[in-house]
C-alpha cells in the first residue's frame, strides 16, 4: 500500500510543470474511446494515449501543446493497485489515500463521494502550494480486489478552468469492466 502512494505522488510530481502561459480549452468535438481488458475511457482525438507496459500505471493521456512555449501537458493517468486479500473497501482505501496525499504540500479544495454509471467513487480536487500551483483531480475506485486511481492534472488554476470540462468528460466516460 505504501508503494502505491509513492507512485501516485511521483506521477503527480512528474506531471507538474511550471508555466505562466494561458492554456485555452480544446474545442475538440471529435472523441475516441480506448478499450482495454478491464476498463475503457474516451478522450479527445487530438490527445495522445500511451499504454504503459507495467501492472501499476495503466496509461497516460496527454494534451497537445498549445504553443512552442507550453511547458505542461495537461494529462490524465490511471494507477492500478492489486489489493489481494487485504479486504480494503473503497471507504478504507480512500481514507488511506487521503492521509497519503495530505502529507504533500497541497491544499484540498473539494472532496466528495458520488455514484455514476453504477460505480461509486471518491473525488478530490487539490492544488499544490509549491511554485507550480498545479491543480489535480483524483477519483478513487475499488472493484473487487483492485483499486483504481484516475488522476487529471493541469498546470495552474487558469488551465484547470480551461480544461475542466474535458477532464470531467474523460472522467465520466471511464468504465470498469
Amino acid at each position: 500500500m505504501k508503494n502505491i502512494f509513492l507512485i501516485i505522488a511521483l506521477i503527480i510530481f512528474v506531471s507538474c510543470g511550471n508555466t505562466d502561459e494561458l492554456h485555452l480549452t480544446t474545442n475538440s468535438t471529435e472523441w475516441t474511446t480506448v478499450n482495454e481488458d478491464d476498463f475503457s475511457i474516451s478522450k479527445p482525438k487530438n490527445w495522445v494515449y500511451k499504454k504503459e507496459p507495467n501492472k501499476v500505471i495503466a496509461f497516460f493521456i496527454t494534451s497537445p501543446k498549445t504553443s512552442e512555449n507550453d511547458k505542461f501537458y495537461e494529462n490524465m493517468n490511471l494507477v492500478k493497485e492489486d489489493l489481494g486479500e487485504s479486504g480494503l473497501n473503497l471507504d478504507t482505501y480512500y481514507e488511506l489515500a487521503l492521509k497519503g496525499i495530505s502529507k504533500m504540500n497541497i491544499k484540498i479544495i473539494e472532496k466528495n463521494k458520488e455514484t455514476k454509471n453504477g460505480i461509486t467513487f471518491y473525488e478530490v480536487l487539490f492544488k499544490f502550494n509549491d511554485k507550480s500551483k498545479s491543480y489535480t483531480v483524483q477519483r478513487y475506485y475499488v472493484n473487487e480486489t483492485t483499486a483504481y486511481v484516475l488522476t487529471f492534472s493541469t498546470a495552474n488554476k487558469t488551465a484547470y478552468n480551461a480544461y475542466k470540462l474535458i477532464g470531467k468528460q474523460m472522467f465520466n466516460s471511464f468504465r470498469l469492466k
